[in-house]
């Protein structure tokens, strides 16, 4: 599986946005690593549906499969993205889902529920909006702000969802001093 998967990767057309692990080992490095997996708890994933929001390529949908997520769901607006994504999504049989979608025009409807989210450097293209009160089910949500995002704790906290800050992520592989939250 891990060669089909790295076979696919070299495919790709474009810069790689994340860093792609499978097991233990990287397989593209991309402009951002992999530093909050270690803040995002297992159970929150395992046998759960897990939709990853401006999943590029789908490094943390794969990261996910490999917790024990019951399903994911991979969404971008990226053609070559979600293309090679779709391309590994067939290796898991069903497991793994893709949809081509600008989510700045168009609500989210998966006809499923949603146990987890993740919206890693999605919310300054979708204008901000707390997406995640339009998706059903999500009980669990994981936000990392940009520079740009000026998130707290209390501007993410409302009557449906209540913000933790976990902790600060570098902001890229080549600038590690300049970092961005992740809210859970």
């Amino acid at each position: 599986m891990k060669e089909k998967i790295k076979n696919i990767l070299k495919e790709h057309k474009g810069t790689f946005y994340q860093t792609h692990t499978f097991g233990k080992e990287v397989l593209v490095e991309g402009i951002r690593g992999i530093e909050r997996r270690d803040s995002i708890l297992v159970d929150d994933i395992k046998d759960k549906v897990v939709l990853d929001l401006g999943c590029a390529t789908g490094s943390e949908c794969l990261w996910s499969l490999e917790q024990g997520a019951k399903k994911v769901i991979g969404i971008d607006s990226g053609v070559e993205q979600i293309n090679t994504l779709s391309k590994i999504a067939k290796l898991f049989k069903g497991k793994l889902i893709t949809h081509n979608l600008n989510l700045i025009h168009n609500k989210v409807e998966l006809g499923i529920e949603v146990g987890t989210m993740f919206c890693f450097s999605i919310t300054h293209h979708i204008k901000f909006r707390k997406i995640w009160h339009e998706i059903a089910g999500v009980k669990v949500v994981y936000v990392e702000g940009g520079a740009d995002s000026n998130y707290t704790e209390e501007s993410l906290t409302d009557e449906l969802f209540i913000a933790k800050f976990v902790k600060h992520i570098p902001n890229n592989s080549i600038n590690k001093k300049e970092v961005r939250p992740l809210y859970r």
